[in-house]
């Protein structure tokens, strides 16, 4: 996959790009050495079956992202598990991470599997809109203090609760997302057919939202289970107390939808007010699956 946006994404070739990796781990997660994935695991994965890809600018030729990832097995069932994808903290925001994505999807394809798994934090607002809306991944399984405590600079104060998530590979659902590149739905308009807030928010004295269960039990078919904005922001203005409530509600909500046989299958965002909403639909998996767009 070349020459889009000047990055070019491919296979590493040897063992000076391999050691590129551990330079984008760090810099991406901010990540003390011992938690740093070794060059000879990576190595390892590439020449066993697994897939290591690299994101290079190609001005400079310096790696600027990675996705790594091996077969994983649950019964009878084969899968590709991706176990991290990092970009640098210079090149975010530019669409690298979902083109490692495609990439890494094709590689899939390829070795003949048709789903892909991963975890990632469903407090964090980008990589739920990334994994969730443009993917089309659904998730319906939370694990609590799946890492257990991480130092990271991005997940340290956070906890490691995860959503982990099912990428149907060939499904119309995914191959409908990653094509469309649509809008994110505005919560509003799910509202308007039927939608309804589970989990909400309200101001606290201090201005930022504060988590609120607007329902004890689910009462339709679609439901919102609100996150904080930022994330991030709160840690970085001391506001544990707060993200503690965040993890606290969302988990409690997650567990609780996922139990009966809700699926997470949409981010809605409203920039003007700051708010964002996961999405979750009981529906069979079969339709979900079949279904691109909720709208």
């Amino acid at each position: 996959m070349e020459g889009e946006g000047g990055i070019e994404i491919r296979p590493l070739t040897d063992f000076r790009e391999f050691r590129q990796v551990l330079e984008v781990q760090a810099d991406a997660w901010g990540m003390p050495d011992e938690e740093i994935v070794p060059t000879h695991v990576l190595i390892a994965v590439a020449k066993n079956g697994g897939v290591v890809l690299g994101a290079f600018d190609e001005r400079t030729g310096e790696m600027v992202g990675f996705v790594f990832g091996f077969t994983g097995r649950r019964g009878s069932e084969f899968y590709h598990y991706s176990h991290m994808l990092g970009v640098k903290r210079a090149y975010q925001g530019r669409g690298i991470g979902f083109r490692l994505k495609l990439a890494q999807r094709e590689a899939a394809l390829r070795s003949g599997l048709n789903l892909m798994r991963w975890t990632f934090d469903p407090l964090q607002r980008s990589n739920s809109r990334l994994n969730i809306g443009k993917l089309g991944a659904i998730c319906r399984t939370y694990h609590r203090s799946y890492y257990g405590q991480m130092e990271d600079e991005i997940n340290r104060g956070l906890g490691s609760d995860r959503f982990e998530v099912e990428w149907h590979l060939d499904s119309p659902r995914v191959v409908g997302r990653i094509s469309s590149h649509s809008r994110p739905p505005h919560p509003s308009e799910l509202l308007e057919v039927g939608a309804k807030i589970f989990l909400g928010s309200q101001p606290d004295s201090e201005g930022f939202r504060s988590p609120e269960r607007v329902r004890s039990e689910p009462e339709s078919g679609l439901l919102l289970v609100e996150i904080p904005w930022d994330v991030n922001e709160l840690r970085r203005r001391g506001r544990l107390d707060l993200i503690a409530k965040w993890r606290a509600a969302t988990a409690d909500a997650f567990e609780l939808l996922f139990g009966t046989g809700y699926v997470d299958v949409e981010v809605a965002v409203d920039r003007e007010s700051k708010r964002c909403f996961h999405v979750l639909w009981r529906a069979p998996l079969e339709k979900i699956l079949f279904t691109a767009s909720l709208s």
